[in-house]
């Protein structure tokens, strides 16, 4: 099959973003790397018709960029059919091993800076499905038209996240260790509602002298129990932010947790740059000793809380530079958004909670 008209490199760029992202190659678009895009231009390539030349260069102008390709590409996108490019690559995915297939593959190892571990290329193999000889019986059963996919698998990333898991295990329990110390020191040792009489010669005081002690929970599982039921109401209002465009819905998420974990004013938070948010986010990934600004909460808990919002972190600090206001009205324009629309906004997403940012920020 032959394209019948050009396709520009944003449009190929993204039709092969969708395609991946459909069966699973890719989990998200941080993940198309120059690699994967060589292996399948190279398959696709020979069947485009007219120039259609993409360099590694063009692709990390194309990821810079991305957010305003993208809007350019919504808004022309039903101007060419896309669907032949889906045909190709399908093809290019579905196609066995051949000679020809494998010489590009050891012509992109040779060009690519990653040639010396192979590891993308290997992830990319492990997409694609084995020849029938190599099948196993079971695959027998499955429909012509199911190919099994399986995502990239970086051994490095994984050793990193387990390496890090671990020493967040141990920094919890050392944590708890510090905090039930100090809960049993503060616990009352003549009992919280006063003093019991002493025996005096082995004797018991009488009924009247006795004092009545009302059952009650230690001041531990009262503090537990406090904190779990503001986590649970943090996690209820931050789903609840609805907004349909993305930026307003990840500025808003970024706000609550901010000033949940931080108990700034709206007038403090307006004065943080994404270069704030980057720290904030290397601080939650265990990149950075430090937040960049002063916890109200236990770091473990903060750490927790942010990471639970990278996906809204990354899009606002995304194509901006550090000095850019992190609270801002638009994704690339560096303006403030104002006080007033600032808490206006994150006010009316706490009021179904019956809830206010004065109060949000003080909540335990």
């Amino acid at each position: 099959m032959v394209l019948k008209s050009n396709i520009s490199i944003t449009q190929f760029l993204f039709t092969l973003e969708e395609f991946l992202l459909e069966n699973r190659v890719i989990s998200n678009r941080r993940e198309l790397e120059w690699n994967i895009v060589e292996y399948y231009k190279n398959l696709v390539i020979r069947d485009l018709s007219g120039d259609f030349k993409l360099d590694k260069k063009q692709f990390l102008s194309f990821t810079k960029n991305y957010n305003q390709r993208r809007r350019i590409f919504e808004k022309y996108k039903h101007n060419i059919d896309l669907d032949p490019l889906k045909v190709l690559l399908r093809q290019a995915r579905d196609a066995p091993s051949t000679p020809q297939t494998g010489a590009l593959h050891q012509a992109a190892e040779r060009t690519s800076p990653t040639s010396q571990t192979g590891a993308p290329y290997q992830a990319v193999e492990q997409t694609r499905p084995r020849p029938p000889a190599e099948q196993p019986s079971g695959d027998a059963e499955r429909p012509s038209g199911e190919v099994p996919l399986q995502a990239p698998f970086d051994s490095e990333k994984v050793c990193k996240l387990l390496s890090k898991l671990v020493d967040e295990v141990a920094d919890l329990k050392v944590e708890f260790r510090d905090l039930e110390q100090q809960v049993l020191a503060n616990l009352p040792s003549r009992g919280e509602y006063g003093l019991r009489q002493p025996r005096v010669d082995d004797v018991l005081p009488s009924i009247e002298q006795a004092p009545v002690v009302a059952e009650h929970t230690s001041p531990a599982s009262k503090a537990e129990s406090t904190t779990e039921s503001a986590r649970s109401l943090y996690n209820q209002v931050l789903q609840s932010v609805g907004s349909k465009r993305p930026f307003v819905r990840a500025r808003q998420r970024v706000a609550l947790c901010t000033l949940y974990i931080s108990g700034f004013t709206i007038a403090n938070m307006q004065r943080l740059t994404v270069g704030h948010l980057k720290q904030l986010r290397q601080f939650a990934h265990g990149g950075c000793a430090t937040a960049p600004f002063p916890l109200r909460l236990l770091p473990s808990v903060s750490i927790e809380l942010v990471a639970s919002i990278i996906v809204e972190l990354d899009i606002i600090i995304s194509d901006v530079s550090n000095e850019t206001p992190a609270f801002r009205t638009h994704p690339i324009k560096a303006r403030h958004c104002p006080r007033e629309s600032l808490t206006k906004e994150l006010n009316q997403i706490l009021g179904s909670f019956q809830l206010s940012t004065q109060s949000w920020r003080a909540m335990p």
